[in-house]
């Protein structure tokens, strides 16, 4: 069977990729975000494997770098066939998207799992859109001229569930905040993590969903290169809860994401290099990150040691001294009443 390609590619079938048709912010849009994002989930999870929140975060990471996968498919693959299964499965990657963050949102501020019947709901949504996926519901038709999908209406469901759960995690969260506000009982930090995670989760996906929407009304489909502001947000306010917060309880993650940083944006460089010299210098600052950087860690590491030891040494101290104090005024007491 004879393949078809896209018509708008300047390269034959020899090759699988072509950057020339694709926006020159492609790679700039979607690249630093999504390692940033895979980075962070996981390191949540290894550093808690059996905590509900890590594995829903992880589940949010992954979802949006296979989203990006899938775009960069769309615009780059050369075999037609490829280009149509990316638009095929498209509405099944973005569900997913809305549902991780849902889930994640509802555990976060709840503190508990979700019920049975609410999975089942999710679980029915997700399988729905599977379920259509090969049907004139999804794609309509292909045009191959311009190598791109005439979708049918699920793709709007998609959307309009995608803007129903921004709305439902901002009513929910804001809800929860306002009403835990008028307890003193809650700490003013929990307070402000539900505050940071309902903002920041309801921009996600307002902007995802938007910007999806709008390109697909003005079929100017580098709109949706604007998407990742949403996950940049998201990621933003969740690095600064773990950083200010310790929220999912992760210790060195300033040093660690320090370093590990420098070693990434090092590394990058050795795909540029083009003078022997250069990689050579490149290679030795790239050895000397790693080896310091490991120093670094430790060292941070036991400092943070030494405090939580001295915390407990001090409230050990403190009852020490409140026992000291109630054997005093049992003995003054006994010898008050011998007198």
């Amino acid at each position: 069977m004879e393949e078809f390609y896209c018509a708008t590619s300047s390269i034959t079938l020899e090759h699988f990729f072509d950057f020339s048709f694709a926006p020159s912010l492609l790679l700039y849009s979607y690249l630093p975000i999504v390692v940033v994002t895979l980075l962070i989930g996981f390191f949540v999870f290894f550093k808690d494997k059996y905590s509900i929140q890590s594995k829903l975060l992880l589940g949010i990471g992954l979802s949006f770098a296979f989203w990006v996968l899938n775009i960069f498919l769309q615009w780059i693959a050369v075999y037609a066939s490829v280009v149509y299964f990316a638009w095929e499965i498209t509405p099944f990657i973005e569900i997913l998207l809305p549902v991780f963050t849902l889930y994640f949102v509802y555990v976060f501020l709840e503190k508990k799992d979700l019920s049975m019947n609410l999975k089942l709901l999710l679980a029915t949504i997700v399988v729905s859109v599977c379920v259509l996926l090969p049907s004139s519901v999804n794609i309509v038709s292909f045009d191959l001229v311009n190598c791109e999908a005439n979708l049918g209406p699920l793709i709007h469901y998609v959307y309009a569930f995608e803007v129903l759960a921004a709305l439902w995690i901002l009513f929910f969260g804001l809800r929860k905040y306002f009403k835990l506000k008028k307890l003193e009982v809650v700490s003013s930090e929990q307070k402000k993590q539900i505050l940071f995670i309902t903002i920041s989760s309801s921009i996600f996906l307002l902007i995802f969903a938007l910007s999806n929407i709008i390109g697909e009304i003005t079929q100017t489909y580098e709109i949706n290169l604007f998407g990742p502001i949403g996950m940049v947000v998201f990621i933003g306010f969740l690095t600064f809860m773990i950083v200010k917060f310790k929220t999912f309880n992760i210790k060195l993650f300033t040093a660690q994401v320090l370093v590990w940083g420098l070693i990434f944006m090092i590394g990058a460089q050795f795909f540029f290099i083009k003078v022997p010299i250069n990689f050579l210098l490149t290679g030795v600052t790239f050895i000397s990150v790693l080896f310091f950087g490991h120093f670094l860690v430790n060292g941070v590491r036991k400092e943070i040691e030494q405090k939580e030891s001295l915390q407990i040494l001090n409230l050990e101290l403190q009852d020490l001294i409140k026992q000291r104090e109630s054997l005093v005024y049992l003995i003054t007491h006994k010898i008050k009443g011998s007198f």
